[in-house]
């Protein structure tokens, strides 16, 4: 990933919830633009979902990126998350640094750098007008289902493969 890794896991958790903050403030004004009303746009939220080791150890070890999913309502296009002016735009306001969006990928991501942290944020839209700010394993299933369209739902696979790998008891094979 872009930058640096981090050098505590304390940085990871702060540079977790300054994104899921910034990144709410960018789908509300997404909502806002697309005209929804301002209730709507209270109520549509929005999750973070971590995949990779972060999700796995629950802390950034040192020299690792942080790897994060962000679940949009549907009226959250993916032109929006890597125009100039969409995430990438907002997140350089707020800080971030060598970004580059990767919109050709396999699976599209944003990859850039916040507070010292690397980090590789995903897209995934869903057919929902609302989505939970901490969704549940059962929430997650449901919003993959929901998935709007492939790359979507590619995104989501990790977050689902750590889902399942925790939930192995200790010492059990994947």
């Amino acid at each position: 990933a872009a930058g640096e890794g981090a050098t505590a896991s304390a940085d990871g958790a702060e540079v977790y919830e300054r994104l899921v903050a910034i990144t709410a403030q960018w789908v509300q004004a997404v909502g806002l633009r697309a005209g929804l009303s301002d209730e709507q746009v209270r109520d549509a939220g929005c999750a973070l979902l971590p995949f990779g080791s972060y999700a796995l150890l629950e802390e950034l070890m040192p020299g690792s990126d942080l790897d994060l999913v962000a679940v949009v309502p549907y009226f959250v296009d993916r032109a929006d998350f890597f125009a100039g002016g969409g995430l990438g735009g907002a997140l350089l306001a707020h800080g971030a640094a060598n970004l580059l969006a990767v919109e050709d990928a396999f699976v599209p991501v944003l990859k850039l750098s916040l507070g010292g942290v690397a980090v590789d944020l995903l897209l995934a839209r869903a057919k929902v007008p609302q989505v939970p700010r901490r969704p549940s394993l059962t929430d997650t299933l449901h919003l993959y289902s929901r998935c709007i369209d492939e790359p979507d739902a590619l995104s989501l696979n990790g977050c689902l493969v750590a889902a399942e790998v925790l939930r192995l008891p200790p010492g059990a094979a994947p």
